[in-house]
């Protein structure tokens, strides 16, 4: 009994999600000031959210049982209703329909809190506190309305303009003399020694060079530059603005003291480029036969395409149509801004019955691996929290230079959007990939896509045994140095067996072209990713005896947690939210809409060498709709509208990542699984409504068996400690009747399913 208390708390997670919900969402707890029973714990903070409700206490006993929260609509009749580690000070407690009807909105919860002894037993109860519950809300509906996204409306027209202003010679030279003056103002303010130091950019449109405006070791420095657009004038890479060895650097694009809550009627500032990263087309024929596609290219937009790249196709009104990436793979000039290309995208039936049509547009990507005209808003460079809000990017670049930053990084009210009243279609990019040497990045109230890849990526690396030159010596490969003082901890490339782990006592890079050369020639043989760019000889503190090319995980360089909350994704051509290497993550409220690969993936990649393994994340109250609409980037496994697994290259039984909690999310027509975990312990799923799981049927062999055999609304393959509860799945298709699959690596002894709900279309009243 002692290890099933144990895993139903997150410890981590549910830190994570008190002290975030305080941090940014001051004014929505509910501040508790009473005396504690004697020794019994104390509750401190009450956040009441919709379904859940938030809290906290002290105490300051050892708690060796765990502790145990329980809920009254009177006060007197109390049902225990959470249980979580001992360890943990924090709890998130579901308000199901029960507690809801005998209070109503008028009226209040009672909450308490105990310690449990060894014996499962609550001791001595704190304190009682009440919170009013909030009002249910449609997560969907409110996030559609904040960003006026609605797909039944459309003024897209591909024959508008490509731009609502054209600049000639002499205005594009009077906005960059303002930016050199804008500039030379900045860095003023960011050396005075005011402090906050406030810096208002002026109103109007300024004309710069990526790298052009550098911020050099500023600290407590708010900028902002209401009714700003920041035009990235060139066809190199790079940014609008660098920060390098910054710390409490604010970018806002609202006004003084302005309510940045407001996302469509306050102020924002645009970073916008006019050498496009693609190019808007309409296709005139399709020959399947000989896989060509003749398509002319629309006024406004180069024609200096390469042989080999990627592309998008939309309907006339500008809804994206693809469900897996395409591109091309030649390119032959038929003059009059007319091409041919050849695509293996005509052999995908789908394609041909309503992607790849005469008369619909095809986006091309004239920017070959993001190596030019792709302009972000920022770089940074050693920063430490640095927060950036109100910002509209339609130039597709986001922020893909964000790595290594420290501290907290914020992004509130972005939008990565097409160009409002122009005929711009695509974003290149999504908002990028990012990296942290401790911290937490958040991210709320944002709008994402369309584009090319992942909406967002959080990595760090993995390493890989280049040799073992004694006990207590290695040679290390790939890109990130081992720290002196961190551990390592060393697995087996094949089955993931863990050797243990060493602390780095001292590391010096060297010149082993030999050693990478004959990783990267491993890698190779298994058509993985030859990543053995750096060779690193690591002194360790005690000895280890390891196989060849043993993967290497580093303990430091990797996010302490993750926030996303209430956010907009559409149209990815990847995975949306692609999450590696966070210790604690909370991912709620959010929209996600139609994207290739999964939803929320928190996972690793050996293939990538990026990783590590994520760990302590709740994952709640997000609706995902068409998601993932076909196979995902990461094999068979990875179909899940949630996925949680160890992206490993070949199965292991080994449990890699741990605590997880999927709760109250609204999941609809997944293309095989609504939620997927594999290679995990401690794990909830609950509360959750899968709708139409199997949606888009394909065919294929995963281990073995026809993937026909493998559809579920849940999967749960090399898992232990898991509890699967309250959960309702509605099946709309012949081809997925099982609400969940298990494998024989997933330990059946600790597994825990009750109290599920299946409607199936010949019985509507529902079937437990």
């Amino acid at each position: 009994m002692k290890k099933e208390v144990s895993f139903l708390g997150i410890q981590g997670a549910k830190a994570l999600s008190i002290i975030i919900l305080i941090s940014i969402l001051p004014l929505a707890g509910k501040s508790i000031s009473q005396s504690p029973a004697n020794e019994a714990p104390k509750i401190t903070r009450i956040v009441p959210m919709d379904r859940w409700i938030d809290l906290s206490w002290k105490y300051d006993g050892n708690a060796s049982g765990g502790f145990a929260v329980a809920i009254s609509p009177d006060g007197k009749d109390f049902k225990t209703v959470e249980k979580v580690g001992s360890t943990s000070r924090f709890a998130s407690v579901y308000v199901d329909s029960l507690a809801r009807s005998s209070v109503g909105f008028s009226g209040q919860l009672h909450l308490r809190v105990a310690e449990l002894g060894s014996d499962g037993i609550p001791l001595q109860w704190s304190e009682t506190s009440k919170v009013r519950p909030e009002m249910p809300g449609d997560i969907e509906a409110e996030v559609r309305k904040k960003f006026n996204y609605f797909e039944n409306k459309s003024s897209y027209n591909a024959n508008d303009p490509i731009n609502t202003v054209i600049f000639n010679e002499e205005q594009k030279q009077w906005q960059r003399i303002a930016a050199i003056k804008m500039y030379a103002d900045l860095l003023k303010s960011a050396a005075s020694t005011q402090v906050p130091r406030d810096f208002t950019i002026p109103p109007g449109v300024y004309r710069v060079q990526p790298g052009q405006m550098v911020v050099k070791d500023a600290k407590n420095l708010i900028i902002h530059a209401p009714d700003v657009e920041i035009i990235v004038d060139s066809d190199s890479s790079g940014a609008a603005f660098v920060f390098k060895n910054c710390s409490g650097v604010t970018l806002t694009g609202s006004k003084k003291k302005e309510n940045i809550s407001n996302l469509n009627n306050g102020s924002f500032l645009i970073i916008d480029s006019e050498q496009l990263p693609m190019s808007v087309t309409r296709i005139l024929a399709c020959d399947s036969e000989k896989q060509t596609i003749d398509v002319e290219v629309l006024p406004g937009y180069v024609t200096d395409m390469p042989l080999k790249e990627r592309m998008i196709a939309y309907s006339p009104q500008g809804r994206m149509l693809n469900v897996v990436q395409m591109g091309w793979e030649d390119l032959t000039d038929l003059g009059n801004r007319r091409f041919r290309l050849k695509s293996r995208s005509l052999r995908d039936p789908k394609n041909l019955k309503s992607v790849l049509l005469p008369g619909n547009l095809l986006v091309l990507h004239n920017n070959p691996q993001h190596k030019l005209r792709t302009h972000s808003v920022y770089s940074n460079q050693g920063c430490r929290n640095m927060r950036f809000e109100s910002i509209r990017v339609y130039s597709g670049g986001g922020a893909p230079a964000d790595h290594g930053t420290a501290g907290q990084t914020i992004y509130r009210n972005w939008r990565l959007l097409p160009k409002p009243g122009t005929n711009r279609l695509p974003i290149s990019t999504g908002l990028g990939q990012f990296s942290k040497n401790g911290g937490t990045f958040i991210f709320e109230d944002c709008e994402f896509g369309p584009h090319l890849d992942d909406g967002i990526n959080l990595l760090s690396g993995m390493s890989v045994l280049g040799k073992q030159e004694g006990p207590r010596q290695i040679v290390v490969t790939g890109w990130q140095k081992p720290t002196p003082g961190s551990l390592l901890t060393f697995y087996d490339f094949f089955n993931w067996e863990k050797f243990g782990e060493q602390k780095v006592t001292e590391v010096k890079e060297v010149e082993d072209t030999a050693v990478r050369k004959l990783v990267n020639a491993f890698y190779a043989s298994h058509r993985m990713v030859q990543n053995a760019k750096k060779a690193f000889r690591v002194t360790l503190d005690r000895d280890v005896q390891l196989n060849d090319f043993s993967m290497v995980i580093h303990s430091d360089y990797r996010a302490d947690s993750i926030i996303v909350r209430g956010c907009l994704f559409r149209d990815q051509l990847a995975q949306i939210m692609l999450l590696q290497g966070a210790k604690y993550g909370l991912i709620e409220n959010n929209l996600l809409l139609r994207s290739t690969g999964g939803g929320v993936s928190a996972q690793f990649a050996q293939y990538w060498w990026e990783g590590p393994m994520p760990s302590n994340f709740m994952i709640r109250n997000n609706v995902i709709r068409d998601n993932p609409v076909s196979a995902a980037v990461n094999g068979f496994a990875g179909n899940g509208s949630i996925a949680v697994f160890a992206g490993t290259k070949y199965p292991t039984c080994e449990r890699l990542l741990s605590n997880f909690r999927i709760e109250g999310n609204l999941i609809i027509n997944p293309s095989v699984y609504g939620i997927v975990v594999r290679n995990t312990d401690q794990v909830v799923i609950r509360y959750n409504r899968i709708i139409n799981p199997g949606a888009n049927p394909f065919d294929g062999i995963y281990k073995g068996k026809p993937v026909s055999e493998l559809h579920a609304a849940i999967c749960l393959e090399a898992v232990s400690h898991a509890l699967v509860t309250d959960n309702e799945i509605v099946f709309r298709n012949n081809y997925c009747q099982r609400a969940i699959l298990t494998d024989s690596c997933t330990n059946v002894v600790t597994l825990k399913v009750e109290r599920n709900r299946e409607i199936h279309e010949e019985n509507q009243n529902g079937k437990k």
